[in-house]
């Protein structure tokens, strides 16, 4: 059997609500920097933070726990551990290796962070399928959290939506949920126009993005993600019709732009409960919603700094052996 696909799923969202209306734990939004900047980005009701007493990988592991009992699979068959923490408590290494030593996986389990935010899931499940199609790995498990709520500047129109979330996946030999095809597009000369600094007023990293260049990311996110899911239907001789969407939340207005853009059968998301979680949107939202998906395909969907956008197309079948796969009963 050739096709890998997505054998389990999992999720964990934090405790803690958010103080007050637009406010990250940093504090209260101030001042919006621009029209521009007020018009792109909305809050996020329902989003989450981490509290004092709960930490970005214990998070990560609750997901990571849930996906694998999805699957059927124990800690000790998973050959290698994708993915990414962010913000880790430490530069380096990456909270993802404090995930092994959770679950207890084996020495031998690879332990690699995928920092390509944000689309760490994507790009890890892209690469754990190659992995289990050379016979490399039988069981890849993708780990993503997210805790940059904590690490956004407080006084920006963008920290209005960010929360905090983990969701997880295990990848493997399957008849049904097999990620069918993935693409990529990048536009380097916006490399600098969303950045994770290395220090910000209290010491720690920040994530920013620059105002003269907010015009030029705003085309970006309008133009490039649709026109890239557009290329990966074209390419898969799919209609629109066919597919659910599954997209990165950055902000309602962005959105909706997409959902008039590409015109899919279903436009799922969970901004209302998590708002934008990052590294976890994608991955939360489908296993949050998993059950609604009525289309024969899914197409998952981020943009992310650099920039670039992946977009995954994913073939949900229907299952006729006895080989584990993703569950929606």
């Amino acid at each position: 059997m050739n096709r890998v696909g997505l054998m389990g799923l999992g999720y964990a969202i934090p405790s803690r609500v958010p103080p007050g209306e637009g406010a990250p734990p940093g504090g209260e939004v101030t001042a919006i920097r621009s029209d521009l900047e007020q018009g792109m980005f909305t809050g996020g009701a329902g989003r989450r933070f981490l509290a004092e007493d709960e930490t970005l990988e214990g998070l990560m592991s609750q997901a990571a726990r849930r996906a694998l009992d999805d699957a059927g699979i124990t800690p000790g068959e998973v050959d290698r551990l994708y993915g990414y923490g962010l913000m880790s408590r430490l530069v380096s290494p990456n909270c993802l290796f404090a995930v092994h030593r959770s679950l207890g996986l084996g020495a031998a389990t690879w332990v690699v962070p995928v920092a390509t935010d944000f689309t760490n899931f994507l790009t890890a499940v892209a690469l754990a399928q190659e992995a289990v199609l050379a016979d490399k790995a039988r069981f890849v498990l993708v780990v993503c959290g997210a805790h940059l709520s904590s690490h956004v500047e407080p006084g920006s129109g963008y920290a209005v939506a960010i929360g905090d979330a983990a969701a997880a996946a295990v990848v493997g030999r399957a008849e049904r949920d097999t990620i069918a095809d993935c693409v990529f597009d990048v536009d380097s000369s916006l490399y600098d126009c969303a950045v994770v600094t290395a220090g910000g007023p209290e010491g720690g990293p920040r994530f920013q993005l620059d105002p003269a260049q907010l015009p030029a990311l705003h085309e970006h996110g309008i133009v490039r993600p649709p026109k890239l899911v557009q290329q990966l239907l074209q390419r898969n001789n799919l209609w629109r019709q066919d597919i659910t969407l599954i997209a990165h939340q950055p902000t309602r207005v962005l959105m909706d732009m997409w959902r008039k853009s590409i015109a899919p059968a279903a436009y799922l998301d969970t901004f209302d409960t998590l708002g934008n979680a990052t590294v976890a949107s994608v991955p939360a939202t489908l296993a949050m919603r998993r059950r609604e998906i009525q289309t024969p395909y899914v197409v998952l969907m981020s943009p992310g700094p650099g920039m670039h956008v992946v977009a995954m197309l994913v073939r949900r079948g229907e299952g006729t052996g006895a080989t584990r796969r993703l569950r929606h009963a």
